[in-house]
């Protein structure tokens, strides 16, 4: 029995050490061929895609049991843009890039390993490898990391049967593999000889996953939503092969895809493979590795070092981009700058410039910023100056904002400039400490304390940045998470803002910026506020307000302060109601609902009751996916009560939902009005819009409101001060000022507006206009006496109008030119993947603006005239990008949905005072020899370039042709004039649209408006006489038939007049029909309107279209044209060679080049057997020409191009295949 109990032991010993799991046999050398593949395009088979082969030989040597020795030999870096097929590209067909000799002695570099049980526990690198270095050779090591059996602890019965039979066996395992710590699924199946092992990743069970994310801490978690959103779903398996206990072969396969709407839009993919070629026994050891060791899990050391200099400046320890020469960077911004310059129009390709310049700004030292000003801000024109400025505040990094600051502090930049760059940098995707405390000093400075506009500016953009690092939302920072220290110091200076303000708007701007910031920790002080008595009733709404942000982090702790403000019946009801609609966006459970519901059927205000009722009603028919749970149970709260509102009652809550059940996403607009039981003034109206696209949820969107407490003391003093105006002024003009102080008087009286008899004179007469975007407040606007007492000072001296300095201000004429760059959206994250490059998604919307006019008001005598001539053009872009990159390569694709707009247009209005009449002209003209345009453009672009940090090299781009979605797609060509006007329709569209066909569509719209002739005129007449005290009588309408139409060029103003109402005839006009309204019984005003344009005669052209047929699909004649040369050459097939002459296209950023003959490739199905190299010329135009459109649509009816009067613009060896074989 003792021997037995030994064997076993022993046996166990055996089973479990090292050696027996060992895949490589001590003092051998194994020789591998490593493979890996990127991948970059649509999920479509066939369509082009980005692709690049990464090739070289492995050594692996194995020194003992559990250690080995690895070193790469012979790289090779091939890169096209090929179709996609299931299997790998032949290197043959893919173009072979120059790697440097100094990467490549990096890449060659030796690295260390220990194998415990098949596992790589730890990789040693050398002290001189490079970190994205190691990562590639993390990608070698992955492949060779495999737990060919289950820890025994955790197996079950039936698998340790399974084990003992060996043919197929399952389990899980947690397991570091490139991608993080994840649950990996095994699978071993025995094949004779061989063992297959499969291992799949389960990414929602990872301990630690190396990922991060910027950008999204603006917005809100929809939890119904998960899975439904824009973001990347990545898939790894690998499969093992072994034969004999050799490793024979290793592959792993990962898919990473940016979904939306359930549907996949952007697909990038990576394949590695290891094969083994031969075993030797040791001749030349690889040499000792000196460094330190380090997992196998993908380091983002590297993401780190850019993420650090972009959030801390020249504070970093070290600066990744100093690699990149100041020489260069400043010669890519001034070519970048030199072509905005000379656009005139904004375009989707001044928008990729505006991008890349933000991108090396972001790269730039101060010291680098401080040159690049003085070679290109201080030579360039305003609108340089102003895009310049735009782009350094959309950057948003440490050195940027601290070399705006640096000019404000300079007054290079005006403060109205400043305040209105403050709400970029408020948006800034790099939070930092250092960001906020220099905004916070900006404001404690002399400048901003003389300029309200940049000191509100500047505090509310400081509570967004401690925002963005402080609190907790939806970003993956690489830093730690804010200590309780910090928060806190960032409470004591907002609370000490409010401490030291004496006015009511100071305190309230104080509330705001601590409700930007939304620190968790500012709960108690915000409680203490709402709590006490003592503080004025806006304080105390104010402080509601600010605990929006804390909705999600602590709603149990909102509800248990907020349920008892709402249902103490001390407190005022619009501090009650401020509380209640407060508490319920935390979403609350069914007991909650029901004190509320209990306390609505029992409340004597029935302005609170009503307010509550609607705001449970409203959320129970809210069909927001976020809402879903809280629909429910406000459903089911509201089938215990039978309380119902009185229809009078001002206090309401309403919502429009617009959401798309099957995307889970919508916009919802929100309005409501908060009022007192003894005034038509509301306390509070508020209209919002919240959106939800996938799982990301707007809550705040954008949202405008006004709040008030006692402003009918202002409305009073008014009164009084024009009443003394009155008083002092000459006969006539008294008797002028008593009729309107009269109507006023009349119109107060009637509003029930007059002051309370004992809270008037203890509390301040305050109100508030605010802006909040991305639910941060943006804009406070504060309206109170001191306002109107400074007004009324400026314009009313000694009892009298100051006349002279009314018309100076109102009779001035000035040019104007504005020009504006921002991003409405930036989000960033990055992924590791399996092949050792990691993966960056980036969604942003860059958007242009510029407006160049004239601005003019006159007034003289009676007659006020009001003109503007303006010259808008606007350009936005959608980018959904996933990239790879590391120094040797970038390559990635992007979905593009850019807009285009540029409506030149003259507007005037005319204000005359006759009599007892005051006529209102409106014109509209369409300016001469101008062309209102509006491009709408769609298209997926796949990309690669080969870095070189000395000179900026060239992105090589092509766009995506999806045949399975551009078989669906329509041609538009419509032609017609209108009064003069010549409207031009033209496009490619999706017949059948949905947002997904749309990203992985290429598609173009082009409206446009020509007025070729003299400017064409639209007028509108308005007269209004005095009101008169009589009750309107029900509008009667006749009905005219087209017999009794005038069609005669003449006035149309006929007025009926009777001593109680006026009659009034409108008549509408032009010059091919008219349209008559007749007996419209208005009291004492009429209206006419006269449209007229240009007297000529004017012809609808509907028959007018171009040679191709409106909505003729043009496929149809691609598919035409390719049945007849297959019917042509059917019989010839055999003997001819599988190939086609065609125009080769080459596209880059901002051009597109064409060879100017043709060139031999292989048809669909066909693959290269044999090429050769030729010298090809090629000719280009700019991307967005009218040649470069037409050459690409004929391209894709024609295989071979007419482009014999173009010139030469650059000779480029291009591969030719001389022989095919099937794919």
């Amino acid at each position: 029995m003792k021997s037995i109990i030994i064997a076993s032991l022993v046996a166990f010993a055996i089973a479990v050490s090292p050696g027996l799991n060992c895949t490589f046999t001590p003092k051998n050398e194994y020789v591998y061929n490593f493979n890996g593949l990127l991948l970059s395009g649509i999920p479509t088979l066939n369509s082009d895609a980005s692709q690049t082969r990464i090739s070289c030989r492995a050594c692996l040597q194995a020194i003992d049991d559990s250690n080995i020795h690895i070193q790469l030999t012979d790289v090779v870096l091939s890169a096209s843009h090929v179709p996609q097929i299931e299997l790998w590209p032949q290197l043959e067909s893919l173009e072979q890039r120059e790697i440097s000799d100094e990467l490549k002695a990096i890449l060659e570099l030796p690295l260390g390993a220990q194998v415990i049980n098949g596992l790589i526990s730890e990789a040693q690198f050398s002290n001189k490898d490079a970190e994205w270095s190691m990562n590639i050779k993390r990608a070698v090591l992955n492949l060779l990391s495999v737990q060919k059996s289950a820890p025994i602890n955790k197996m079950t019965g039936e698998e340790k049967d399974q084990k003992l039979q060996m043919d197929s066996l399952y389990y899980n395992v947690n397991e570091k593999t490139m991608e993080g710590d994840c649950e990996v699924a095994y699978t071993i199946v025995q094949d004779g000889e061989k063992a297959i092992y499969t291992k799949s990743v389960n990414f929602d069970k990872c301990i630690t996953r190396p990922e991060t994310s910027y950008g999204v801490h603006f917005g809100f978690e929809c939890k119904r939503c998960e899975g439904k959103g824009p973001f990347v779903k990545p898939q790894t398996v690998y499969t093992y092969t072994f034969k004999n206990e050799r490793l024979e072969q290793s592959e792993v396969h990962s898919l990473y895809t940016l979904n939306v709407n359930g549907q996949d839009v952007i697909r990038s993919e990576t394949r590695s493979k290891l094969a083994f070629v031969e075993k030797n026994k040791i001749n030349r050891k690889i040499e000792k590795i000196e460094g330190h060791k380090k997992d196998i899990t993908h380091s983002m050391e590297s993401e780190k070092l850019l993420w650090d200099f972009c959030q801390n400046g020249d504070k970093a320890d070290v600066n990744p981009f100093a690699v990149v020469p100041t020489k260069t960077k400043i010669q890519q911004l001034q070519e970048i700058f030199l072509q905005i310059q000379e656009t005139d129009q904004n375009t989707p390709e001044t928008i990729h410039l505006m991008s890349r310049a933000v991108r090396v700004l972001r790269m730039s030292t101060v010291d680098e910023l401080t040159e690049i000003h003085s070679d290109i801000y201080t030579k360039s024109n305003l609108k340089v100056r102003n895009i310049f400025e735009n782009s350094m505040a959309v950057a948003g990094s440490r050195n940027t904002i601290q070399h705006l600051i640096h000019l404000i502090d300079m007054n290079t930049i005006t403060p109205v400039r400043a305040a209105e760059l403050l709400k970029s940098i408020q948006e800034t995707i790099f939070p930092t400490e250092e960001i906020a405390d220099m905004i916070i000093e900006l404001v404690k400075s002399p400048l901003a304390e003389k300029n309200e506009p940049l000191r509100q500016s500047a505090w509310l953009a400081a509570g967004s940045i401690v925002h963005g690092f402080a609190s907790k939302t939806q970003d993956l920072p690489l830093a730690r998470p804010a200590t309780r220290q910090l928060k806190e110091k960032y409470v004591r200076v907002f609370m000490q803002l409010f401490r030291n303000s004496e006015t009511t708007y100071d305190k309230v701007l104080a509330l705001k910026t601590l409700g930007n910031a939304g620190i968790d920790l500012s709960v108690y002080e915000l409680v203490e506020l709402i709590q006490d008595p003592r503080q004025p009733l806006a304080i105390r709404t104010e402080a509601v307000d600010a605990l929006r942000l804390l909705k999600d982090v602590m709603p149990r702790k909102l509800q248990k302060v907020l349920l008892p403000v709402y249902k103490n019946r001390q407190n005022k009801p619009e501090l009650r109601m401020s509380a209640l609609w407060r508490m319920m966006h935390t979403l609350p459970e069914e007991p909650v609902l029901a004190h509320i519901v209990a306390q609505m059927e029992q409340e004597s205000n029935q302005h609170v009751a009503a307010f509550t009722y609607n705001v449970i009603r409203q959320f129970a028919r809210s069909t927001n996916p976020c809402y879903t749970s809280l629909a429910l149970r406000c459903s089911k709260v509201l089938l215990f009560t039978r309380y119902q509102p009185q229809e009078q009652i001002l206090s309401t809550y309403s919502q429009l939902p617009l959401f798309n059940s099957e995307m889970l996403s919508g916009v919802q607009f929100d309005f409501a009005t908060i009022f007192e039981k003894n005034a038509y003034l509301p306390k509070e109206i508020q209209a919002s819009v919240e959106s939800v696209f996938g799982r990301n949820w707007n809550k705040y969107l954008a949202q405008v409101g006004f709040s008030q407490q006692n402003f009918e003391q202002v409305i009073l003093k008014a009164l009084k001060k024009l009443s003394a105006y009155g008083k002092q002024s000459d006969k006539l003009r008294s008797s002028r000022v008593q009729s309107g102080i009269q109507m006023l008087q009349e119109i107060v009286k009637k509003m029930n507006i007059r002051p309370r008899v004992q809270t008037t004179e203890s509390q301040d007469a305050h109100a508030v206009f605010y802006l909040r975007y991305k639910k941060m407040d943006y804009v406070v606007l504060p309206l109170d006496t001191e306002t109107l007492d400074n007004l009324l000072k400026k314009y009313v001296r000694e009892g009298e109008l100051d006349i002279k300095s009314v018309l100076a201000f109102l009779n001035n004429e000035s040019k104007f030119e504005i020009h504006r760059a921002f991003y409405f959206y930036e989000a960033v994250g990055r992924v590791p993947t399996t092949i050792g490059i990691p993966l960056s998604v980036t969604d942003k919307i860059p958007t242009m603006l510029s407006l160049n006019g004239k601005l003019s008001f006159v007034v003289k005598n009676m007659e006020a005239s009001f003109s503007i001539n303006v010259f808008p053009s606007v350009a936005i872009t959608h980018i959904s990008e996933m990239i790879f990159w590391n120094p040797l390569f970038s390559q990635g694709t992007k979905s593009l949905q850019s807009a285009q707009i540029h409506t030149p247009m003259m507007f005037e209005s005319v204000f005359e005072l006759k009599r007892d009449t005051l006529e209102i002209v409106h014109k509209f003209t369409v300016p001469e020899n101008e062309k209102t345009a509006v491009v709408l453009k769609t298209r997926p672009v796949c990309f690669f370039r080969m870095e070189n940090n000395t000179e900026l090299s060239e992105v090589e781009e092509n766009t995506i042709s999806n045949s399975q979605y551009q078989f669906n797609t329509e041609e538009m060509d419509r032609q017609y004039e209108m009064v003069g006007l010549k409207i031009n329709a033209q496009g490619n569209i999706l017949s059948q649209w949905s947002l997904p066909k749309a990203l992985m569509t290429e598609q173009d719209f082009e409206y446009t408006l020509e007025n070729r002739n003299s400017p064409a005129e639209f007028s509108a007449r308005l007269s209004i006489g005095n009101l008169e005290k009589k009750y309107l009588s029900e509008i009667e309408f006749d009905k005219v038939s087209k017999k009794k139409f005038d069609f005669e060029n003449k006035d149309s103003e006929t007025v009926s007049k009777s001593n109680t109402c006026q009659y009034v005839n409108m008549t509408i006009s032009t010059p091919q029909q008219q349209y008559e309204v007749k007996n419209i019984r208005i009291p004492q005003v009429f209206l006419s309107i006269i449209a007229s344009s240009i007297p000529e005669k004017c012809e609808v052209e509907n028959d007018r279209l171009s040679e191709k047929k409106n909505y003729r699909n043009k496929w149809n004649r691609e598919e035409e044209r390719e049945e007849s040369q297959y019917e042509n050459t059917e019989d010839d097939e055999e003997t001819e060679n599988k190939t086609v002459e065609k125009t080769l296209i080459k596209e880059f950023s901002h051009r597109i080049c064409f060879s100017l003959e043709p060139v031999t490739e292989c048809r669909r199905g066909y693959e290269s057997e044999e090429t050769s190299s030729k010298k090809i010329r090629f000719t280009c135009m700019p991307r967005h020409s009218e040649n470069a459109r037409r050459f690409l649509k004929e391209s894709r009816e024609q295989a071979v191009l007419d482009l014999a009067k173009f010139s030469v613009s650059f000779v480029e060896a291009v591969k030719i295949s001389s022989a095919c074989v099937a794919s």
